[in-house]
């Protein structure tokens, strides 16, 4: 180029110098085309600029926490980890910072991240968000291959959960799948029309959900059918006294369990109330469902036997506080690049 030609090329390229903040502005606008074309990888440029760029502590953790959720959809776990965990700050707003350090510890898998799930589960804060926690102790232990472990956390997720619907949907889906792994089908099948029965119109899977549960329940009147059979040819050829003794063993056992689901109903309707009013809960001691060793186990193994969901009518119930995370990537709070509107304004955090 001649250098008449060269100062006209310079003149092209230039671009003005923007302040800090509208910066900050276009690449969050950027990132958030980019997220709206679905082009995960593309996101991850601009965003990184605008957490780089933003003044507000409370906005760079929302931004790490998405960016978080990026890396983790594409499998980069060390980048997702370092992502959640600066997204942990007293400045963040409080359902991110929770859900980022379920995911840090999730995806740190060692013992001291065990400890601060731990560590969650107690907090009196968390107490309406125990079903996410047991969720990720479940999934803490399936990356360790500790099913049966895993299996016990995903049921209290699944019991606990009583405003999150899309959580509940997901233990039961989670329980499902290991079941019908297990080439356990008859559990499968109930777990799979509970989750139906629990899921958002939105749910993703949901048709196949829905799918997997009416097959298996053809399957699962068939076993229940030959298993009826099977026990009434084995009392048809037993002597009167065993019969009786049978029959006595049988109503032993319904007493026992009507008793059960009594206790367990009661227990249910205590934690509930306390979960709806989280600050009164410091104090109650042996009222709250699971600081009552008793009653946890019963009501772990009534679950057990009763994947079943009846409709709740509490209109308080019904209600979402917020939709969890974890490390599915099914659940997420409600948010998007955007949202992070700050003020942005230097030297202060909002």
């Amino acid at each position: 180029f001649s250098k008449k030609q060269k100062k006209k090329k310079t003149d092209d390229d230039y671009i003005p110098e923007m302040n800090r903040k509208i910066q900050y502005d276009m690449y969050k606008t950027r990132a958030h085309l980019y997220m709206e074309k679905k082009q995960a990888e593309e996101v991850i440029f601009p965003l990184t600029q605008a957490i780089s760029k933003s003044y507000s502590k409370r906005d760079k953790a929302r931004l790490n926490f998405i960016l978080g959720q990026i890396y983790l959809a594409n499998n980069r776990l060390d980048s997702s980890r370092i992502s959640f965990k600066n997204a942990i700050s007293p400045s963040a707003d409080y359902d991110i910072s929770f859900n980022a350090k379920l995911n840090y510890a999730v995806l740190g898998n060692n013992e001291k991240d065990q400890k601060s799930l731990e560590k969650l589960l107690r907090d009196e804060k968390n107490a309406a968000y125990k079903d996410q926690i047991y969720f990720a102790k479940a999934q803490f232990e399936m990356t360790r291959g500790n099913l049966p472990i895993a299996k016990t956390y995903y049921s209290l997720s699944a019991f606990y959960s009583t405003k999150n619907q899309r959580q509940k949907a997901l233990s039961y889906e989670r329980l499902g799948d290991l079941s019908f792994q297990e080439k356990s089908y008859l559990n499968a099948q109930k777990y799979y029309d509970s989750c139906a029965k629990v899921m958002p119109e939105n749910y993703p899977k949901g048709e196949e959900i829905r799918a997997k549960a009416s097959k298996l329940s053809t399957l699962v009147e068939a076993i229940e059918i030959a298993q009826y059979e099977d026990s009434v040819q084995r009392i048809a050829k037993m002597d009167y006294k065993s019969q009786t003794a049978f029959i006595k063993d049988v109503i032993k056992q319904l007493k026992e369990e009507a008793k059960r689901k009594k206790e367990l109903e009661a227990a249910k309707l205590r934690a509930l109330q306390d979960q709806a009013n989280v600050g009164s809960q410091v104090g109650n001691g042996n009222k709250w469902i699971f600081n009552n060793e008793k009653l946890r186990k019963e009501g772990f193994n009534e679950f057990k036997k009763l994947w079943g969901e009846r409709k709740n009518e509490d209109d308080w119930r019904r209600s979402d506080k917020f939709v969890s995370t974890n490390t599915s990537s099914a659940n997420s709070p409600k948010d998007s690049i955007l949202a992070a509107n700050q003020g942005n304004t230097k030297a202060t955090d909002t």
